[in-house]
């Protein structure tokens, strides 16, 4: 495969190399994916992204002040070649294309058979690593040893912003072909808590081979956390393993990916054409390189554990007060995506007038409106411990005993249903004195049976009530008149000695067959 490699070199900076993917947008602005601090450079410069017309890439002037050139000329739009050079203010973008061949997952084969014979490791002592200058006599060694430290150094700095796990180990692999005689290589990952090990990406040199890996040095590093290097598996002494033979392995590199919690991975490297392909040096490097890419790992999961908790949060705040919200995220209490049955106490509560009142506010006025009315009702449904189940138009509906079940959970919503209509009416003073129509409520509480759960899709969950009580609690707010609170008779008997109430007739409700005991619940004793 054919992949994009830029080399950028500004002043007074070592040079930087990317292998992008995706569009690459170049610019002065922290938005940009890749950030130049020159005043010359616009605050979003310009892109290097794929080629519409074909399968290439191309350069886009994104209307910067200065331009930008290739190869010396001013260009708004052209295509790259191999060779290019891309100018932005004092920085330069030298253009590459360069083969990469990436096999299939399932390109990868494990070749049985034990490697006896390390030649060292990096457990219980130290190989040798990369010698100081002054030991060095040759200077084309010198000048290799320093590009392999310099290109660790820009891996090490992309590491700290990549967060896909797959792209990150694809950035680490791509490293050690590019600085090291790699013919094959694949990045492993344990899957979940047990010791399996899953390839996760996997690279060659050589198109159209399989990728060799050694099931039992695989699991030897992964279980010791040792890094180790094999000089040649076909030499005497290896022992007699035709799947060896077969296999071709020659030269091997294999390291572990040491977190915190222990090895989490393995980053295997071979050479099949040559023995003795890696020195101790490359091992020593590899190591490093290896415990960057974990530590990287173990941030992107811990990224991704604290933004799954932020969602949760956000999520539960929708409809729970902040005590239930802390009890919900620390296990405490369970929201059931199963359903269960559950006996709850359900309060809707319904503006009156609000149709006519709409057509006269318009559009803001009717959200500014409708925003004010639900923020003093919400406060009162979780000042009295309640759920917020949702918002039917200008309605409300709330309920008790779920995810949290109480003893008082039917008090706790007709005393929650009260300290509404007092709430309204004290608004409807200040909105009087202000000039504007006083709001009414009608509200109707029931209490019942319901299936409660997170009920919906996979990409939007709402906790909420399922039932003939939920229905019923509807039905006494459709009868409610403004300011009153109507609740079945069978909810408010147990409380008698704590509610001032006045009992009604019997009321013939839609969708049930027998009459329903009403009554207007007015106050407490």
């Amino acid at each position: 495969m054919i992949v994009l490699r830029l080399e950028l070199r500004v002043p007074d900076e070592a040079p930087r190399v990317l292998f992008p993917r995706s569009a690459l947008r170049v610019g002065r602005l922290s938005s940009n994916d890749l950030v130049l601090v020159d005043r010359m450079v616009s605050g979003a410069h310009l892109a290097i992204e794929h080629d519409a017309a074909g399968d290439g890439w191309r350069v886009r002037d994104l209307g910067s002040r200065n331009g930008t050139t290739v190869n010396g000329a001013k260009v708004t739009k052209q295509t790259l070649r191999d060779g290019d050079v891309v100018a932005l203010g004092s920085a330069h973008i030298l253009v590459r294309f360069v083969t990469m061949h990436e096999p299939s997952i399932a390109d990868v084969q494990f070749v049985e058979g034990g490697f006896e014979r390390v030649r060292s490791s990096l457990l219980g002592h130290e190989p040798r690593g990369f010698p100081a200058a002054a030991d060095i006599a040759d200077d084309v060694a010198l000048r290799g040893d320093y590009d392999k430290l310099r290109l660790a150094h820009e891996l090490s700095l992309q590491l700290g912003n990549e967060r896909d796990p797959d792209r990150l180990l694809g950035q680490v692999l791509a490293f050690c072909f590019q600085v090291l005689p790699v013919e094959h290589g694949a990045a492993l990952l344990r899957t979940g808590l047990s010791t399996k090990l899953e390839v996760r990406v996997a690279r060659s040199s050589i198109p159209g081979e399989s990728i060799p890996l050694s099931r039992s040095l695989v699991e030897r590093v992964l279980t010791s956390g040792e890094g180790l290097l094999l000089a040649d598996a076909q030499r005497a002494g290896v022992g007699p393993s035709a799947s060896i033979h077969d296999g071709d392995i020659r030269s091997v590199m294999a390291v572990p990916l040491l977190t915190r919690e222990g090895s989490q991975g393995v980053l295997f490297l071979a050479n099949c054409s040559r023995a003795d392909a890696f020195e101790e040096k490359d091992l020593h490097l590899v190591v490093g390189m290896a415990a960057q890419a974990a530590l990287a790992l173990e941030r992107v999961d811990l990224l991704r554990q604290v933004e799954a908790e932020t969602e949760r949060r956000v999520f539960l705040t929708r409809f729970l007060s902040p005590a239930l919200v802390e009890e919900v995220q620390s296990d405490r209490v369970n929201l059931s995506q199963q359903g269960e049955l559950r006996r709850v106490a359900v309060l809707f509560a319904d503006l009156r007038g609000f149709s006519r009142a709409s057509e006269a506010l318009g559009p803001e006025g009717t959200v500014r409106l409708l925003n004010e009315h639900f923020e003093h009702m919400v406060d009162e449904v979780f000042r009295f411990g309640g759920v917020l189940d949702k918002f039917v138009g200008d309605a409300l509906m709330a309920l008790w005993g779920a995810p949290v079940q109480r003893d008082d959970d039917p008090l706790r919503a007709l005393r929650c249903a009260l300290a509404m209509q007092a709430r309204i009416a004290k608004l409807g003073e200040r909105r009087i004195a202000q000039g504007l129509p006083a709001q009414r409520v009608g509200i109707g509480v029931h209490v019942g049976q319901a299936v409660v759960g997170s009920i919906g899709a996979p990409m939007r969950l709402d906790y909420t009530a399922i039932g003939p009580c939920v229905n019923l609690a509807s039905r006494l707010c459709s009868l409610a008149g403004p300011g009153q609170v109507l609740s079945s008779l069978e909810t408010v008997q147990p409380m008698a000695d704590q509610l001032i109430f006045e009992p009604g007739e019997e009321v013939q409700v839609k969708g049930f067959s027998e009459p329903v005991s009403v009554c207007r619940v007015v106050g407490e004793r």
